[in-house]
């Protein structure tokens, strides 16, 4: 009964928040995906856009019908923590388990937002949960389960790779070589791998690109200190005595490993080996971009045993860790709610306005969509100068106008410059167009640097003529502002060009 008052809870808050926040940044462009169906893309493969295609088809263009899959999801996650609870301690601590996995701050926004995440989280329960079972014995309902979340995981991210290595790790540790003879299995690994034709196929096609960013460009591969702050910072997005916890769960399980336990070595292989590799590769890869949620899949088994294990060897206060555990986590839970909470109103979050804690990839976008409706003219063709600023654009016209995207270095930093160029609408496609066609261009003006400014904007005269000032448009708080340009294809170099903005 606790279980399900607390998970309706969660579930009507994230109904709630997803009805109201605006789309997130990386949201719009999935969306933009969404609209150009592939197998894969520059960035990712398909699933997370096939997902946003699903909400839209049933939906419309709504910032909530683009993430029902993904709440979805978020919501059926917990179960399958109690499913695979259920397989160590039967009926006796599952629903603890559940209980914690609802009060796992990471969920809030990955169960809520639509992100590739998700699906990632979903595939990598789907496969916890039937190569345990697995061990047992090879049963078509296991492997056809094991086949759903290797095909989910191939078609999400390319992070699956590492929870593919540290599930694999675990079967073997648990002894589960010995099924690897059995047909089915095999044939459920081959049609396994065939799932990650699509990527390979798209990276052949166009020179790696994907391959490159997500492996080289987008990490240093030089050592920084940063990583120091990588077990800390763990230990804040999951609350400090939950982690401390799944740490020394972990810790339980490779000792009955030791002593024989084969199944502990499932639980150690995937657990354990994603936690271990990610706090050793925080001191080499990305320091830019946000990477503290790369080990969630890792949490979920030492969650789904924690219960069990806190029983087993403290009987006399299992009631009390318990309810530290779950008091400390769900505040951090509700913490997270209430930044989401604050973003959804534009009041508050305006007041947060030049703050770093201001929540800018949420808003501004209803206000320059407007203000962009209102000021193109039906001859103008509209372009932005950023990828998320034109995603945005592109899910407020539904998907029914042509936006281009000037070369700006946030295209090159988040990896969508490729496909940008992929589907013709990058900077080098703009300049194709009829010299003189009359354009409108929008300026995600704090998306530069402010000393920065001046010079990106005076870049525009290399490209446009005739250039004239409309507006400067808000976001709530004025924390975030955009600048709005009418202009003509086509650089006059012995003309003045004035890019001054009046505020």
């Amino acid at each position: 009964m606790k279980f399900y008052l607390l998970w309706s809870l969660m579930l009507l808050m994230k109904l709630l928040l997803a009805w109201q926040l605006q789309l997130f940044g990386d949201e719009a462009f999935y969306a933009w995906e969404s609209f150009r169906p592939a197998w894969a893309y520059s960035d990712l493969p398909g699933m997370t856009a096939w997902m946003i295609r699903f909400g839209i088809e049933i939906g419309a263009y709504h910032p909530f019908s683009i993430r029902i899959a993904f709440l979805l999801i978020g919501a059926l996650l917990p179960f399958l923590i109690i499913r695979i609870a259920r397989q160590f301690s039967g009926e006796a601590h599952p629903w603890q388990a559940g209980v914690m996995a609802c009060c796992l701050p990471l969920l809030v926004p990955l169960g809520l937002l639509a992100l590739p995440e998700a699906a990632l989280c979903l595939a990598a329960l789907l496969c916890l949960d039937a190569s345990l079972r697995l061990l047992e014995g090879c049963e078509w309902r296991d492997c056809l389960q094991l086949l759903l979340g290797l095909i989910i995981g191939a078609t999400t991210h390319y992070r699956f790779m590492i929870i593919l290595l540290a599930g694999a790790m675990g079967f073997i540790m648990a002894g589960g070589w010995r099924q690897w003879r059995d047909p089915k299995l095999l044939s459920v690994l081959l049609m396994g791998a065939c799932a990650w034709l699509p990527l390979f196929l798209y990276n052949e096609q166009h020179d790696f690109a994907g391959w490159q960013f997500q492996f080289h460009e987008r990490n240093p591969w030089q050592f920084s200190t940063r990583g120091l702050f990588h077990l800390p910072l763990q230990a804040i997005v999951t609350t400090p005595i939950l982690y401390v916890a799944m740490l020394w769960c972990l810790w339980r399980v490779s000792q009955n490993w030791r002593r024989g336990d084969k199944r502990a070595g499932m639980i150690l292989g995937a657990a354990g080996f994603p936690i271990i590799l990610f706090a050793g590769l925080a001191f080499f890869v990305d320091q830019v971009r946000t990477s503290f949620h790369w080990p969630l899949q890792a949490y979920f088994p030492l969650i789904a045993l924690l219960p069990m294990m806190i029983a087993k060897e403290f009987p006399e206060r299992v009631e009390k860790i318990n309810l530290w555990i779950i008091v400390t986590s769900l505040a951090g839970t509700l913490l997270a709610f209430c930044y989401f909470l604050m973003v959804a109103l534009p009041g508050l979050s305006g007041a947060l306005a030049g703050n770093k804690a201001y929540p800018d990839n949420f808003l501004g976008w209803n206000e320059i969509s407007n203000a962009t409706r209102l000021s193109l003219r039906s001859d103008e063709v509209l372009i932005a100068d950023n990828f998320m600023l034109a995603a945005q654009l592109q899910v407020s016209f539904e998907g029914k106008k042509q936006i281009y995207v000037l070369d700006h270095p946030l295209n090159i930093k988040h990896g969508r410059a490729r496909q940008l160029r992929d589907w013709q609408v990058d900077n080098n496609a703009l300049l194709k167009l009829q010299r003189n066609t009359p354009v409108l261009i929008v300026i995600e003006e704090t998306n530069t640097k402010e000393w920065l400014r001046e010079q990106w904007r005076a870049k525009l005269c290399n490209e446009f003529n005739s250039l004239v000032f409309d507006k400067v448009v808000y976001g709530p708080g004025r924390g975030k502002s955009f600048s709005m340009f009418h202009a003509r294809l086509g650089a006059e170099p012995h003309k003045a060009c004035n890019t001054r903005i009046d505020q």
